[in-house]
């Protein structure tokens, strides 16, 4: 594959440049760090650090890429670098947290937006290891470029909906940190060094749109530059070049103006005594004062241990009525605890009267129904009883007649038949008959001699009857 030489320096040369200076960059500022030890020094450091990591990928990707385009480790390579430029957000908000004297809102909206950064980072980095056709394809390169970038070397994956997630991220945190740095010059009047960083960071940010729609894959149709149309590198390399490149002047500047402080230091004797001499009376002075002080201290002190000794003799008692108090309420609470419990119990009965009352009005309706049929039962007998008592009577007024013809005719027996001994056994079977019906009679009587009994007994509306 033929490529174009010019094209070719700067897409490389760029990003080896870039790293160079990272590298130097990262050389100074850890040595200054540690000479000076400032916090914002160590922000520049992770700035020059992650600056070396993307850029070093670049450079590497391009490089592999000129001996196979497009294979699996330059896609890998170009994954990488994207999440190191990702996390160059972190540090700018670390700054502008720490160093700025923003706005007590601005500042609680500045801590919640940097814990969602770092959380949004880690999710990327998760997202990309995890399932990289999400952020950038490790397996397809980019399938959308534009004329320009058709003769670039660098391999690109597919870029799928996380990276476009990060971007519209890196668009708003980018608004919020040129913001702060504006209030910072603008009302807190501190133009000195934020002017320098508010160039940057806009630059950065217009690199970065820059870039972006460069390679666009949200458009149907291909993007192009907007500056530099016609030129492959990318412009986030080159601007964070020019960070590092006025980073470590100004780095370098402070350190030598720290060292030139303490090396052109002179002291003069006459001074220095003079100094000590006006220190010495301030000593003087400051001990006749605190002699003064130490005897107000002393009846202070006096004071203040009578009124503890007396506040320690109030306490005791208050203890002590506490304690009264203590064992009252501890009464009263046994008492409550045993009301509390009878009133448990006698919810308990209620309960179970209320869980007992549908069975017990069940059992009612069927004894009222088991009684209302034992009544017509009871009448259908009384009525039984009262036709056997008819009959009863009928039977014994009809045996009472049979008994009186019986006799009757035993009486003309006798009469006509005395006179022979064949009669007379003739009437000693008759006698044993009459005898008999006899017997029977009275049975019949106390037959119904029970059942007027009984029916006495069936009702009071059955009382008047004869026996």
């Amino acid at each position: 594959m033929s490529y174009n030489f010019s094209l070719l320096t700067l897409e490389l040369g760029i990003p080896v440049i870039a790293t160079i200076i990272s590298i130097v960059g990262i050389i100074l500022y850890a040595y200054i760090y540690f000479q000076l030890y400032e916090e914002t020094q160590a922000i520049i450091l992770a700035l020059g650090f992650l600056c070396f990591i993307f850029s070093a990928m670049e450079a590497a990707n391009v490089i592999t890429s000129l001996y196979a385009p497009n294979n699996k480790l330059a896609l890998n390579l170009y994954k990488f670098e994207q999440l190191a430029f990702s996390l160059t957000i972190i540090p700018w908000l670390i700054y502008i947290r720490t160093k700025l004297v923003l706005s007590e809102q601005f500042h609680f909206v500045l801590n919640k937006l940097y814990i969602a950064a770092v959380f949004i980072f880690i999710l990327l980095c998760a997202v990309a290891l995890l399932y990289p056709q999400l952020f950038i394809s490790t397996k397809e390169q980019i399938t959308s470029l534009n004329e320009t970038m058709i003769y670039s070397i660098k391999s690109r994956g597919e870029l799928g909906a996380a990276y476009i997630f990060r971007d519209f991220i890196f668009t708003i945190y980018s608004f919020i940190i040129i913001c702060a740095l504006i209030y910072e010059i603008t009302i807190n009047k501190k133009i000195k060094g934020n002017i320098t960083l508010l160039i940057l960071i806009s630059l950065i940010s217009l690199a970065f749109f820059d870039d972006f729609n460069g390679i666009s894959i949200y458009k149907k149709y291909s993007s192009n530059f907007l500056i530099l149309n016609n030129i492959t590198f990318t412009r986030t390399t080159l601007v964070y070049a020019i960070f590092n490149v006025i980073m470590i002047h100004s780095s370098v500047s402070r350190f030598i103006s720290a060292v030139h402080r303490k090396t052109t230091q002179s002291y003069d004797l006459e001074s220095v005594k003079a100094q000590d001499s006006i220190i010495i009376n301030t000593a003087i002075n400051t001990s006749e004062k605190l002699s003064e002080l130490k005897e107000k201290f002393s009846n202070s002190v006096n004071e203040l241990v009578n009124k503890v000794e007396n506040t320690y003799s109030t306490i005791n008692n208050l203890k002590s009525d506490i304690n009264r108090v203590i064992d009252y309420t501890n009464e009263f609470i046994t008492i409550e605890n045993f009301q509390i419990n009878d009133g448990k119990i006698n919810i308990e009965k209620i309960n179970e009267l209320i869980e007992t009352y549908p069975n017990l009005q069940a059992s009612v309706e069927l004894q009222k129904k088991t009684l209302e049929e034992s009544n017509v039962k009871l009448q259908k007998s009384v009525e039984k009883i009262y036709g056997l008592q008819s009959e009863s009577r009928n039977i014994v007024n009809m045996f009472e007649d049979f008994q009186s013809k019986l006799d009757t005719e035993k009486n003309n027996f006798i009469k006509e038949f005395s006179k022979s001994d064949g009669f007379n056994q003739l009437s000693f079977h008759i006698n044993r008959i009459i005898s008999f019906m006899t017997n029977m009679s009275d049975k019949t009587k106390t037959l119904a001699i029970n059942s007027s009994i009984q029916a006495s007994k069936a009702g009071e509306w059955h009382n008047n009857f004869l026996v």
